[in-house]
């Protein structure tokens, strides 16, 4: 569950900031084919404190498409379990692998704000 939304991921997905909001799940943002990636990286992350690394997802976007990004992942262990820093970085056409058959959703002018993001979401488990 997403603990502090990020008015910037709002806009990289062409939502409301309403609708990304604190209580939201993650992995409902992630596209299909991308979740179980995304489990096995927290899991990794959740092993220790510190960096875990990152991998390349999709997240569903407003308009019944997806935005390439990057995750960082990061792990703190709280009494309540583990709690998950997430850095988000939208990806360039070039490190997007087309190996799974499926285009690359990025080009130049798709974004609204100007340029890349990078946030932070904290997340617990």
């Amino acid at each position: 569950q997403i603990l502090e939304p990020s008015q910037h991921l709002a806009v990289l997905l062409r939502r409301t900031e309403k609708s990304i909001s604190r209580g939201t799940c993650l992995c409902d943002l992630i596209c299909d084919n991308d979740r179980r990636r995304f489990a096995a990286a927290a899991a990794d992350a959740s092993g220790g404190e510190g960096l875990a690394g990152s991998i390349i997802v999709r997240l569903h976007d407003a308009m019944s498409g997806s935005v390439s990004v990057h995750l960082y992942i990061s792990s703190v262990r709280k009494a309540e379990g583990p709690q998950y820093m997430i850095g988000i970085v939208q990806a360039s056409e070039a490190d997007v692998p087309l190996s799974d058959g499926l285009p690359s959703t990025i080009s130049g002018t798709d974004h609204p704000w100007g340029g890349s993001i990078s946030e932070a979401v904290q997340s617990s488990a």
